[in-house]
């Protein structure tokens, strides 16, 4: 009881002051809620006012903008349109300035052109003063024949571009040639198809474009005080002079090598392998010298193109048999089809035979014929000179080409010398195949430049760019034209295309398949597309006007695989065999070293995408016709001097090993020259050669037997058709002379077991009871290098039919026999 009683105040005590801090507490929560009550009250009124401030803050802002916007936009108007006013008349005191420096500078620079273009112009009529004096001199003769086709190959195109001046666009020897050449047919033409062979009237024609063109360059430049001053050109450097000279020297002495081996091949006798092994050590001599020649004017710097270009023509002289110089008869037996249609047109007889191929595509045979009408020349005095005058056409159609393809100097000449030392297939003489492909290759130079100078933008976003982009990589830009050069080049090459069409059946159409992957591709567009369409319908329409040869002439009609066979199918001589072996290495050397050079520019194909058009499409005449056999050697020639372009192309570009590949090149060339020379008219240049006895009797077959007979062969290489009397002993309407070895019945094993019965029987069924065999020696040099008959079997058969009773002799000289069947 007493410890309780102790402590009950204390207690009381604490217990009072615990319930006092309770109420502190309690009234400090109170306050501290008000507090927060209060805050937040007055938060929530700031946050209004703030909203209610930003809310007329942004609503004064946007008025503001708005205000400000339509001020500032006033302003850029305002400004720009001050602006456009002062470029715009800026921009025309700045073209009014260049156009009027462009006025100087062309006057400027066309004083000295003008009087360059009266310089010309006073040579041209120099050059036909003398040649008019040569063929009045020497009518009849071959300075005759020489000047008329010197007028007909410059004289009328340099006219036409001395008038035109600048407009005639570059390349202007190209332009010359062809439009001289377009002329020259076009006046020809008209005499044939008119039947008048007026020679003053022809030749007034040919010389009156040349002489009104240098008149209006001489009057042009009478009107500028401007006197021609010939340009000054640096002193190259003593070691490119010493260069050039040794070129030179490498010329002479080639030169001096080849008329060392003309006198020592007139005493050889030409054996079965042909001109070579008679021309010797010396010929292979020339022809290492003048390739040497052209190598090192390649391998100088600058490339010396006078001495490249000298070095070329040797050798293209070289390349034509040196026996064909001294020969008075034209070579090839095959080649003489060719003058019986020429001089039906000299002896003004109409072109009447419509199923005659030859008088139905006459733009070759008019122009020849005009040639013999003017100078008085014989045929055979001059005919053996296409072979060179065709090369060297050819031969600046392709450098033009290819330099106007990749721009340089080596690519050209190294390109030109391939294509001259493979020549294997033996194209080249007097024919309208050959004429028009010189006319092919100088026209795709022009092509080229066109092509070069359209844009590209349609073919790199059309459908070829988009499925064949890779082929497209690096491809040159454009080049442009002025509208005028493009017209006139556009011109020239339609010009040249009608000529071709006109003179032979074949080869319009490799043009127009060269030319189809850019068409088919977009780089032809627009009205260059339906210029092509237009074009590539033309020898069709001519076809079409002229469709009765078609019944007579399996070259236009069908397809055959005969065409990529060879015409030699069994044993042949040694001879022949080693010159199909040395074709067909020259042939794999080309076509081989070709497609690598176009594999390699794969990662960049737009460089070398032309050339490969040009090289690939010619292939597809194979598709068409049927030539038995020869088609290889068209499609050769129309693709080999593309295939040399990309060997080229790729020799240029070894910049680290340019001068050992150009060596090597030049290596190889001699080489090929060679073994393509042993391949064509140097190795079966015995019985290709034509003897005075062949021609007599060629001319007797033409003009004194029965009109309505129908000439036989034995075999291919006789001279026949040589004059106008053919077309009234051809009822087969055929572009040869029938050959009897090419007919079943009388293949090898037949016709030397037929009796002389026999054979009169099948020759009589075949050909009908008015006809002539004709047998000659030459005939047996063929069959002897093909195989196609043992060595004596022609003399035999000649004894055998001589003898009989069944046959009569009706003409005969030491070389030549002519049957009839009694």
């Amino acid at each position: 009881m007493t410890s309780t009683d102790n402590a009950g105040p204390d207690a009381d005590d604490h217990a009072s002051d615990r319930i006092q801090a309770l109420r502190a507490r309690r009234r400090s929560e109170a306050l501290r809620r008000r507090a927060r009550a209060t805050r937040d009250a007055a938060a929530a009124d700031a946050a209004a006012c703030m909203a209610s401030a930003r809310d007329e803050a942004a609503a004064v802002r946007r008025s503001s903008h708005a205000r400000v916007s339509r001020r500032l936009a006033a302003a850029d108007e305002d400004a720009r349109v001050i602006v456009a006013a002062a470029q715009a008349e800026a921009s025309r005191i700045v073209a009014l300035a260049r156009e009027r420096a462009a006025e100087s500078s062309a006057a400027v620079a066309r004083r000295p052109a003008e009087a360059a273009s009266a310089r010309v112009a006073w040579t041209l009529v120099a050059g036909i003063v003398v040649s008019t004096a040569l063929i009045v001199a020497g009518q009849g003769g071959p300075l005759a024949v020489v000047a008329v086709v010197a007028v007909s190959a410059v004289g009328p195109g340099l006219g036409i571009v001395l008038a035109l001046g600048r407009a005639a666009g570059p390349d202007r020897g190209v332009t010359t040639i062809l439009l001289s050449v377009c002329w020259a047919g076009v006046v020809a033409l008209l005499a044939a198809w008119t039947t008048y062979q007026l020679p003053l009237v022809q030749y007034g024609a040919l010389v009156a474009p040349a002489l009104t063109g240098a008149a209006v360059a001489i009057r042009r430049s009478r009107t500028s005080p401007y006197r021609f001053v010939s340009p000054t050109t640096p002193r190259p450097r003593s070691g490119v002079r010493t260069s050039v000279r040794a070129g030179c020297l490498l010329l002479l002495a080639s030169a001096a090598a080849y008329v060392v081996c003309l006198i020592g091949s007139r005493r050889e006798p030409v054996g079965e392998y042909g001109l070579l092994p008679a021309l010797g050590p010396w010929f292979a001599a020339a022809v290492t010298l003048a390739v040497a020649a052209v190598v090192v004017a390649v391998l100088i710097r600058p490339v010396s193109v006078r001495l490249g270009t000298a070095g070329l023509i040797a050798v293209a002289f070289l390349f034509t048999p040196p026996r064909v110089l001294f020969d008075h008869n034209l070579l090839a037996g095959w080649a003489y089809k060719h003058l019986g249609v020429v001089d039906l047109i000299v002896q003004q007889q109409p072109l009447q035979d419509p199923r005659d191929l030859y008088q139905q595509w006459p733009g070759f045979f008019a122009v020849a014929a005009q040639v013999q009408a003017v100078s008085g020349a014989d045929l055979l005095t001059y005919a053996n000179f296409a072979q060179p005058l065709f090369v060297g056409m050819a031969a600046v159609g392709l450098g033009v080409a290819v330099h106007r393809l990749f721009g340089d100097l080596v690519t050209p000449m190294v390109a030109t010398l391939l294509f001259l030392c493979t020549m294997w297939a033996g194209q080249f003489y007097f024919s309208p195949q050959t004429f028009c492909f010189a006319l092919v290759l100088l026209c795709l130079a022009h092509v080229v430049t066109l092509l070069r100078s359209l844009p590209q933008d349609r073919l790199r976003t059309g459908w070829f760019g988009r499925s064949c982009s890779w082929a497209l990589r690096d491809l040159s830009p454009p080049q442009p034209l002025e509208p005028a050069a493009r017209g006139v080049l556009a011109a020239t090459v339609v010009a040249t295309y009608l000529l071709v069409v006109v003179s032979h059946q074949i080869t319009p159409y490799v043009l127009v398949l060269q030319l189809a992957p850019a068409a088919l591709a977009g780089w032809l567009f627009g009205r260059w597309r339906w210029g092509y369409a237009v074009l590539a319908m033309l020898p069709f329409v001519w076809l079409y006007l002229h469709n009765e040869v078609l019944g007579t002439n399996t070259a236009l009609t069908g397809f055959s695989f005969a065409n990529a066979q060879s015409l030699v199918t069994g044993p042949s001589s040694d001879a022949q065999e080693l010159a199909a072996t040395a074709a067909r290495v020259v042939a794999a050397l080309v076509l081989g070293g070709g497609t690598l050079a176009a594999l390699s520019y794969l990662r960049r194909f737009g460089t070398v995408l032309v050339p490969v058009m040009f090289a690939v499409m010619p292939a597809f005449v194979l598709l068409a016709g049927n030539y038995g056999g020869e088609a290889p050697y068209r499609v050769w020639l129309f693709a080999s001097p593309w295939f040399c372009a990309l060997i080229a192309k790729r020799v240029a570009d070894l910049a680290e090993h340019r001068a050992a590949a150009v060596a090597m090149v030049g290596a190889l060339t001699v080489g090929t020259f060679l073994a393509s020379a042993q391949a064509s008219s140097f190795g079966m240049y015995p019985f290709l050669s034509i003897s005075d006895d062949e021609v007599a009797a060629s001319r007797w077959l033409s003009e004194r037997t029965p009109p309505g007979s129908t000439i036989v062969h034995l075999t291919r290489t006789f001279p026949g058709r040589i004059s106008a009397g053919y077309s009234r002993r051809n009822p087969l309407h055929t572009i040869n002379d029938p050959a009897i070895i090419d007919y079943p019945q009388f293949e090898r094993g037949r016709l030397l077991n037929l009796s002389t019965a026999d054979l009169r029987d099948e020759v009589v069924a075949e050909f009908g009871d008015r006809v002539f065999l004709v047998l000659s020696r030459s005939m047996e040099d063929e069959t002897r290098y093909y195989g196609a008959l043992p060595g004596d079997a022609i003399l035999d058969l000649a004894a055998a039919l001589e003898s009989s009773s069944e046959w009569t002799v009706a003409y005969a000289n030491d070389e030549v026999w002519v049957f009839a069947p009694r």
